[in-house]
């Protein structure tokens, strides 16, 4: 890893053990908010002292070390502890979430590991001895869990003085093998990404501000709504010959979504079926689909009872992971607001349209109003415009399109004039359907199979093979130059794994060490592929996880495209924080902050002024930024 900076602060690592009540599934902060909640033990070591432990069972304090510490504190799940501080210490610097630094947040950053990064993954990448052991599971199990809960009581175990020694020999061992992976990684992660991570660990701690009553309602009636399910089941796929609902069953699910969209999946699970809906944008059909198959499994919990689940006094700390995916993005899991349905029910519609609401397809449009500021107080939400197209058509150097959208002109609209053959209108629902989609769905390298795939999941749109060529190739003969930089930049990378260090517009090409290809963006920001070859076969290949993914001019394009996405997103998440915005939630391109109701126009304008502001490395951007104002959240 090519070195970057300097850790220079001094720094604490801390491991803590706990037993709570509450689900750790549930998430940190309603762990730890249980009153019956209590931490076992604490392993730390201060910059390259020894490893110390304490026992924290029997009610022992903080050790002072720990406690007096003026430097950084370190943990590998920074939340965890910070939660347990925010409890058991509050006030002090440990409960100041910029205080903390994350070795699988940086592991994330640097590609260590999967995109999990646990301890034990990073370990093996980094070369050190992993702590992981069977003992582990069973300390946790017999002791962080309660045996038994009468009238509200819950019983823990008591540690036997044997496994009390285990209980100290595992936060000592995690503390030794977090030290050597921070101390390894800490000189490779940017003072601009470390920036970066210290605002985020403000605005996660801040929590999202959600409607508790709200999401009681709608999980109620959507519970309601089962007895329901079975009747539009039938109309959705109907039965098979046996007379059992198509949707209910595992075989018959599967080749239903197989024949109807096009989706392949190894099995009708629950998980599996979350994971689809967490990585895919999906159309209102598909998603009804899958609500009404949970329903009728009988596992169909819903993101209304995620939130009620993971909500602490109103609020959902912790709502996104921190460069959760490749390209730096930030992801969700739990209640996932990112692929919460962008067909919103906004202001006081949201309650009419809640007691109206009948039947499954009725309640996505609801599940973004869940997000709802206090009384008194608004949210604002700011979206780039069209920002993925705008960037691509920018550093494509698409001239003559991007004077149109920076005119003002629609992206979709400009599509549609070349692939009709006429001037179209927002009105014209198919046509600008059709336009909307291939402007979505084309700018990456996609075909004629996979555009019309994507096309039926994400948009309900049926487009005949021949007519999806078609389409396909109108968008790239009124797209060449950015069909032209998908060509660039592959070349580049090709020439990059060649051991040459090319330059296209600001981007730089390189490979520091053999396998390791490392794209620099404009501002500095290092897009890492480990383990980059040529397959036998010649195509492009990177293995993050050990497992080897298809790397192509479009999809690196889209890397690269969505990076600088990133990038504009984290510059104007530390400039708000920095002028006293309180960001509660930001979602891909979209900034959501909350504010005095008195003062909402005031702060819209100015986090509308910060985001249309073009950044050092581009000063010739124009950006456009669309808002909203609202107690509930929109789109």
């Amino acid at each position: 890893m090519k070195k970057k900076s300097e850790a220079k602060e001094s720094v604490c690592v801390v491991d803590l053990e706990s037993q709570s009540p509450a689900d750790i599934k549930r998430g940190p902060a309603a762990y730890f908010a249980d009153p019956d909640a209590a931490l076992i033990c604490i392993g730390y070591a201060i910059d390259d002292g020894l490893v110390k432990t304490a026992w924290l069972l029997d009610g022992a304090p903080l050790p002072a070390a720990v406690l007096n510490h003026k430097g950084k504190f370190v943990a590998q799940n920074w939340f965890f502890e910070y939660s347990a501080a925010r409890r058991f210490w509050p006030g002090t610097r440990l409960a100041e979430p910029s205080n903390w630094l994350c070795t699988q947040a940086m592991a994330r950053r640097l590609q260590v590991g999967s995109s999990r990064a646990s301890l034990h993954e990073i370990c093996e990448a980094l070369g050190i001895p992993s702590p992981k052991s069977d003992e582990t599971k069973r300390l946790i199990n017999m002791y962080s869990i309660p045996y038994a809960v009468e009238d509200g009581q819950p019983f823990f175990a008591i540690p036997t003085p044997a496994d009390k020694k285990l209980w100290l020999e595992y936060v000592d061992g995690d503390v030794t093998a977090e030290r050597a992976a921070y101390f390894q990684m800490a000189p490779h992660w940017s003072e601009a990404e470390r920036a970066v991570f210290a605002v985020d660990t403000v605005q996660q701690a801040r929590g999202v501000p959600v409607d508790v009553k709200g999401a009681q309602a709608l999980q109620a009636k959507l519970n309601a709504a089962k007895e329901l399910a079975a009747a539009r089941a039938e109309q959705i796929a109907g039965r098979n010959e046996s007379g059992t609902l198509i949707l209910s069953g595992r075989d018959e699910f599967l080749a239903w979504l197989k024949k109807t969209y096009g989706v392949t999946l190894p099995n009708a699970q629950a998980a599996t079926l979350a994971a689809f809906e967490d990585e895919n944008e999906i159309n209102d059909d598909l998603a009804e689909a899958l609500a009404i198959r949970s329903l009728l499994q009988s596992r169909a919990t819903g993101k209304a009872q995620k939130i009620l689940d993971l909500q602490v006094g109103g609020r959902v700390y912790k709502p996104s992971e921190y460069h959760l995916a490749h390209t730096g993005r930030w992801q969700s899991w739990g209640a996932n607001f990112f692929n919460f349905s962008r067909k919103a029910v906004e202001g006081d519609d949201w309650q009419r349209a809640l007691d109206a609401a009948r039947n499954v397809r009725d309640f996505a449009p609801l599940m973004r109003g869940l997000v709802m500021a206090p009384k008194g107080r608004t949210l604002i939400t700011s979206d780039w415009r069209g920002i993925e197209n705008y960037l691509s058509l920018y550093y494509a150097n698409d001239k003559a399109q991007l004077k149109r959208v920076e005119a003002g002109e629609s992206q979709y609209l400009i599509f549609g004039e070349k692939l009709f053959g006429r001037t179209i209108k927002k009105t014209d629902a198919t046509e600008y359907a059709l336009a909307k989609m291939a402007v979505l769905g084309l700018g990456y390298g996609a075909g004629q199979v996979t555009f019309a795939r994507v096309a039926k999941i994400q948009a309900g749109l049926d487009i005949a093979p021949a007519e999806a060529e078609r389409i396909v190739r109108v968008w790239r003969d009124a797209n060449r130059p950015v069909v032209n930089a998908w060509r660039s930049v592959e070349q580049a990378f090709r020439a990059a794994l060649a051991g040459q260090v090319t330059q296209w517009r600001g981007f730089t090409f390189s490979q520091p060490r053999p396998g390791l290809v490392v794209v620099t963006l404009p501002n500095g920001y290092e897009l890492r592929y480990p383990h980059a070859a040529v397959s036998s076969t010649g195509e492009l290949y990177y293995a993050p996880q050990g497992k080897p993914k298809k790397l192509y001019g479009g999809k690196l394009w889209e890397n690269l495209i969505q990076s600088c996405a990133r990038s504009l997103l984290c510059e104007a998440l530390v400039t708000l924080e920095r002028d006293g915005v309180a960001v509660v939630l930001h979602v891909y391109d979209e900034i959501v902050a909350e504010c005095a109701t008195t003062e909402a126009k005031k702060t819209a304008a100015h986090i509308a002024r910060v985001m249309q502001t073009a950044p050092a490395w581009a000063p010739g951007m124009k950006l456009e930024v669309e808002q909203k104002i609202n107690r509930r959240w929109g789109k």
